[in-house]
């Protein structure tokens, strides 16, 4: 049988233990909780939730028992954590409506960022490549850089021009770093666009504005609202469905 050794003095309400093969594991207790209950994160951190008037070790003897369970699940959530950070390579060259991707290598040992003109520009050392997480932040922070300023000079002169073409009123329009949806439309008419709507194909953005104009007549979801859409872009449906492939998120 494994042993778990403890690594630091155990305290009332938690413990620290180390799983070999595994790492640390946070014990918790939990006055909530109705039995042992493990979690494993995204970064392959284990914690474990067990009510108050259970000990330590009965929780210690739980983990030895669920092991291999652990080290699969500790295993997985790290393959999907590096699948999700590695986003960008040098095969995604337009990562914005205007701005294209540069990844190139140079001698110095620092990671370099540059955005100028239409170009994000990432140089790394030789010595890592264009997967490695910091080389990645960089790019992230680049790409967020030029959708914000692509943001702020596209969508107010756009929404307005499809608000006039449709004969529409908004109020005023706000563009902000929204990560849960591409728009919204408040009862006063008040529309917010995301600035992640600049990594999607123009189309797609004339969608989603004309979507946001749509609720200045119909607030809610109802089939009123879908028709309206539908006389508003006669291709709504289909692009709709379009824009399932897309996320806010980067």
């Amino acid at each position: 049988m494994s042993r778990i050794s403890q690594i630091n003095k155990p305290v009332s309400k938690s413990k620290t233990v180390l799983m070999p093969g595994i790492g640390d594991v946070l014990l918790s207790k939990n006055k909530r909780s109705r039995g042992i209950s493990i979690k494993v994160k995204a970064d392959g951190i284990v914690k474990v939730s067990l009510p108050w008037r259970t000990s330590f070790s009965e929780a210690e003897t739980f983990l030895v028992k669920k092991q291999e369970w652990i080290k699969e699940a500790v295993e997985k959530m790290k393959q999907v954590s590096a699948s999700r950070r590695i986003v960008f390579d040098k095969s995604r060259s337009n990562v914005t409506l205007f701005h294209s991707l540069e990844i190139t290598t140079h001698e110095s040992s620092q990671i370099l960022l540059k955005v100028a003109g239409n170009i994000i520009s990432v140089k790394h050392p030789p010595t890592i490549t264009a997967t490695d997480l910091a080389v990645q932040e960089a790019i992230k922070k680049g790409v967020l850089f030029a959708m914000k300023s692509e943001a702020k000079k596209y969508l107010p002169i756009r929404i307005k021009q499809l608000a006039d073409e449709k004969e529409l009123f908004y109020n005023k329009v706000t563009i902000r770093d929204t990560k849960t949806r591409w728009g919204s439309c408040s009862f006063d008419n008040n529309i917010n666009l995301s600035i992640h709507l600049m990594k999607l194909p123009v189309h797609l953005i004339d969608y989603v504005i004309l979507h946001e104009l749509a609720h200045t007549v119909h607030k809610n979801h109802s089939r009123d609202f879908w028709n309206y859409l539908g006389e508003l872009s006669e291709t709504s449906f289909q692009m709709a469905k379009e824009m399932k492939k897309y996320s806010t998120q980067l």
